[in-house]
């Protein structure tokens, strides 16, 4: 039996915060008592938090995992479970690596392969992807999806509103939530209604939201301007409750919503971007929002911002009528890169949401979505994931992204350890993505990076 002691800390969880010293003792990844004061335990490895602070591992519900090698960078970043929101064979098999031991990383949570129709001109819009064109086949899909082991079924924008019916239905009878876009035809809460239980990026929120009448321009920044000015917090309210009602859980990703549009030489000093490979950084060059005639790339990067302030202030509403916010980061996409990128996310809302709230959407808020006793709760008979941190989170929202030890699963990181993993994730992501394509998630594959590309 594996025994581990984290000796005199502070709790900081939405369930068990503490203001004196406590200790939590785990064995074979399960905490077995949580009880106060310092206390030793023999033949237990120690972990001295006194004077350090003590919380749940975080939980980034919305990534898209590149290679097998990622995972002890994300652990770098107090990341103790992640949801890839893009699943495929290769992730099933990391998913069980980790879990039994055989490989480090956060615990992974694989939604299933895009579930998509086509575009209007009848092509897909992505590569790896075969379009549903029929309620039937849409069954077809989800059933085969539930049968690999899929923990959720992403659906996404290319949909209509009897597709996603009959996949929420077919879900339903397999005990499996549907989570992903919502299909850019339909109203948030009319997706909602069908059986979309999570509302990722906050994705068409407009088509509830806006003046009736309105009509979107296409320049990107006249677009924006429109989206502020045009938007009607009547009907925010309304799909608010109407999401609290149905128990949807939206993930915001509010840091998308701010660079998707940025230049890419907004971009060239970022720090993130070292544990990006260069095949993603030249895809996201190729595909970033130029300025329209007229506007100048700082009129371009100021409208992403006001942009992402504009849905920030959507979320508050959200939040405050009791819809469950939860913390991802789009990790692997445009800008984004799952581990660093989760300190922005938490900034961002932290910005305009208590920092209670924030830690809340990034450890508790999200266990219970998942419906999992591990992630976010420090109790008896929880997984063992836990980060032991040099600042109270409360004071500073973004500490659990540096902590001295990190707990996954039982498993003790401490933070040379991390450090190492980093440098090591620096120097080989270019090589990690030369693996055979079945044996590395779709947005890191080489047909993937190769989108775009002029002529």
């Amino acid at each position: 039996m594996s025994r581990t002691a984290v000796v005199g800390g502070f709790i900081v969880a939405t369930d068990a915060t503490t203001t004196e010293p406590t200790t939590i003792l785990i064995e074979d990844g399960v905490i077995t008592a949580v009880t106060p004061g310092v206390h030793t335990h023999d033949g237990a490895h120690v972990i001295d938090a006194r004077g350090q602070w003590v919380m749940p591992g975080l939980v980034d519900m919305h990534a898209h995992l590149w290679d097998v090698a990622q995972g002890p960078s994300l652990l770098a970043h107090g990341i103790t479970t992640v949801r890839d929101m893009w699943g495929s064979p290769a992730q099933l098999t990391w998913r069980s690596d980790i879990a039994e031991g055989r490989l480090d990383g956060p615990a992974l949570v694989c939604a299933s392969p895009l579930i998509e129709g086509r575009l209007a001109d009848g092509k897909i819009r992505y590569p790896f992807v075969d379009p549903v064109d029929d309620p039937d086949s849409a069954v077809r899909r989800t059933v085969e999806h539930a049968a690999a082991g899929y923990d959720a079924i992403k659906v996404y924008s290319g949909l209509d509103a009897a597709r996603l019916a009959a996949i929420c239905l077919t879900a339903r009878e397999h005990d499996l939530p549907v989570v992903g876009h919502v299909p850019s035809s339909m109203k948030v809460a009319d997706a909602v209604a069908l059986g979309l239980h999570g509302v990722e990026h906050l994705g068409e929120w407009q088509n509830d939201c806006l003046v009736p009448g309105t009509v979107l321009p296409r320049p990107f920044s006249e677009r924006v301007l429109t989206l502020v000015e045009r938007t009607d917090w009547d009907s925010v309210r309304r799909l608010a409750d109407a999401l609290a009602s149905a128990g949807a859980t939206v993930c915001p990703t509010l840091g998308v919503w701010g660079v998707v549009a940025d230049s890419a030489t907004d971009h060239d000093d970022d720090p993130n971007l070292r544990l990006a490979p260069a095949s993603a950084k030249a895809l996201w060059s190729r595909n970033a929002t130029r300025p329209a005639v007229g506007e100048s790339p700082s009129d371009v990067r100021n409208s992403a911002r006001r942009l992402r302030d504009h849905v920030a202030a959507v979320v508050v509403i959200l939040h405050d009528h009791g819809v469950r916010i939860v913390v991802g980061t789009d990790g692997g996409s445009i800008w984004t890169v799952a581990g660093p990128s989760y300190a922005d996310e938490l900034r961002y809302l932290n910005d305009v949401l208590p920092t209670k709230s924030v830690l809340a959407a990034a450890t508790t808020a999200a266990a219970d979505d998942l419906g999992r006793c591990g992630p976010g709760a420090l109790r008896p008979g929880g997984r063992a994931d836990l980060l032991v941190l040099d600042s109270d989170p409360r004071l500073d929202v973004t500490a659990p992204t540096r902590a001295r030890h990190v707990v996954a699963h039982g498993v003790v990181h401490d933070r040379d350890r991390l450090t190492e993993a980093v440098a090591h994730r620096v120097s080989t992501v270019d090589a990690a993505l030369d693996a055979d394509d079945d044996c590395l998630g779709p947005m890191g594959r080489r047909a993937w990076f190769a989108r775009g590309k002029p002529g």
